[in-house]
This record gives C-alpha cells, structure tokens and sequence, in this order.
C-alpha cells in the first residue's frame, strides 16, 4: 500500500526508477547518452543498480536519485543520475550536484576504509516544461575572476609541508616563523632542543605587547603538547631569557606545570586503583567459585585466575594494598 502512495505521489520518479532497473533499458540508456570516450571504456554489461538512494533534502524538489555500479578498466566506478522534473530549470544545480557526489564518495569511503573511491559521473535527466537555461558547470556560480575560478577552485589543494621547509627559510619569517618553528618540532624526542630557536624570533619581534602575547602563546603550547623531559630545564630558561617579556605570567607558568603533574599523579593513582579493584573482585569471585565446587577450568575461563595460584594471587594483591 506505501508503494503505491508512493508512486502516486511521485510518479515521475516511480517511472523512472522502475524502467531503469531494467539492465537492457539502462544499457541502451547510457550508450544513447554517454560520451564516446566513457562509453569505450565504461563496462555497461556489468551495471548494477543500487539500493541506497541519496535523496536531496528539499521538500519543494521531487528528486530520484538513480545510482549504478560498473567498472571503467577493470575498476569500480558509479553512473550517477539525478532525474530533474521542475517546470522551471535550477541555478544551484552544478552545486547540487557536487554535494551529492561528495554524500556518495563518504557513503563508500566509510565502507571501504582502506580503498580510494570510485570515479562518480553525473548525469542530470530534465524534463521540465520549459527550456534549461542555466550552466552545468559549477565554475559560473562562483563569484570571482574567472581566470581564478578556473585555475584554484576545485583544483588539488595547496599542501604546505613544514616538515620539508628548512628551519632557516622559517626563521626569515618572524612571527609566521614562531608559529611554524613551533608546529615543525612539535612532536619532537624534547621541544626544549627547539625552543632556543624560538626565543631569538620571540626577542626580535618589535612591538612590547606582541612578545608577551606571543611568548605566553609558545609557552603554553610547549608545555601541553610538547614532549619535555627536562621540565626544570624548559622553566629556567623561560625565566632567564624571557621573563621580561611574560611578567607575572611566568608564575602562571610554573604552576601550569605543578597543576599539571599533580593532575598525571591523580589519573595515575585512579587507573591503579581502578585495576586493583577488578583484581579484588576477580579474586572475590574466583574464591566464591572455589567454595561452591565450580570445575576449575570453568573458574580460571571465567576470571583469568589459575585456581593453583589462587592463594599467591590473593597474597600479592593484599601486599600491594
């Protein structure tokens, strides 16, 4: 009964869809409307029609979304098509369009992890009552000089490596330099080696307010997400070469570490605690187990005690409390 209402309510997109799923109609479908250099490579013997559907989420647009699975050179790939049934033609289409490839491109990435994705080629089925009018290419809805649109926008992203660029080229830098010194060495065996490159662009920065911000800013950094093993080290060279710049702040520094290290102690103690009380209670119940005359090898299944070592177990637990 739903499906009925369903076409009645739509039945552009009922038509559509059920004369697609029909292998012989699609084929004759796309060899009558893909471009020779697809259809010479495109496998069209291998369509498969798709269950899950990417349905836009307008409610003033009545959209089907008919999405095939092939292979183009021996390699998955999908045939996208939108079937476009307004009376007026839409602007925002080629924008559309993208989103929708992105939403299938997720949709198989999520269930293929370890793959790349597959080419997705759109195709847009109209048969509205009026002319379409507008373009298919995304480019002429961005507002820019289309000699920009046309050399950066959806083009391979720009990739600034800093673990390729050379410490002295940042250093010419000053202020960008501080902040990608900062990040280049972050994750480095101990920061304090690389802080003492910071400091010299921490001193040259000119205005008074800037070097306070920027040193507490490097400072804080450093500290949380930085590897220190001589954390005494690290504060006295704040102290020595640029307490001037932090002020009292370099007290809120310190303390920074102090709370710090007191919050490790307490994580530390409480992941203890926590495994001595599972071990408690494994103990607990092995015992209670023991005494009920459970088979031993369903006791030791169960908690991970060997019942021969059930007394030492309790013994050692006992001596670490």
């Amino acid at each position: 009964m739903a499906e009925n209402n369903a076409s009645i309510a739509k039945p552009h997109d009922h038509f559509f869809r059920k004369c697609m799923s029909d292998k012989r109609l699609a084929r004759e479908f796309f060899e009558a409307h893909l471009p020779k250099q697809l259809l010479d490579v495109v496998d069209l013997n291998d369509l498969e029609m798709q269950k899950e559907t990417f349905i836009n989420d307008s409610g003033k647009e009545s959209i089907i979304d008919v999405l095939f699975k092939t292979k183009i050179n021996g390699k998955e790939a999908c045939l996208y098509l939108l079937v476009e049934h307004q009376s007026v033609p839409q602007k925002m289409m080629p924008f559309r369009v993208v989103r929708y490839i992105v939403n299938i491109a997720e949709h198989y990435s999520n269930n293929h992890p370890e793959g790349l994705i597959p080419l997705i080629i759109p195709i847009v089925f109209y048969h509205g009552k009026s002319e379409w009018n507008y373009s298919t290419n995304i480019n002429d809805l961005v507002d820019a000089p289309r000699e920009l649109v046309d050399a950066y926008f959806l083009k391979p992203f720009t990739l600034i490596d800093v673990g390729k660029i050379e410490d002295a080229v940042l250093k010419e830098r000053v202020l960008l330099g501080i902040m990608e010194l900062m990040l280049k060495h972050i994750f480095s065996k101990d920061v304090l080696t690389y802080y003492y490159e910071v400091i010299g662009l921490l001193k040259s920065v000119a205005s008074v307010q800037d070097r306070r911000y920027y040193t507490w800013t490097t400072i804080e950094y450093a500290a949380s997400a930085g590897q220190l093993d001589d954390k005494q080290g690290f504060i006295n060279l704040v102290e020595k070469e640029l307490s001037s710049e932090t002020g009292e702040e370099i007290m809120t520094f310190v303390e920074y570490f102090t709370q710090k290290g007191v919050e490790q102690g307490m994580q530390q103690g409480m992941q203890q605690g926590m495994q001595l009380g599972a071990k408690a209670e494994k103990l607990k119940l092995a015992k209670s187990l023991l005494e009920n005359k459970v088979d031993c090898s369903l006791i030791e299944k169960v908690t991970g005690i060997k019942v021969a070592g059930l007394a030492e177990a309790e013994i050692c637990l006992e001596e670490v409390e």
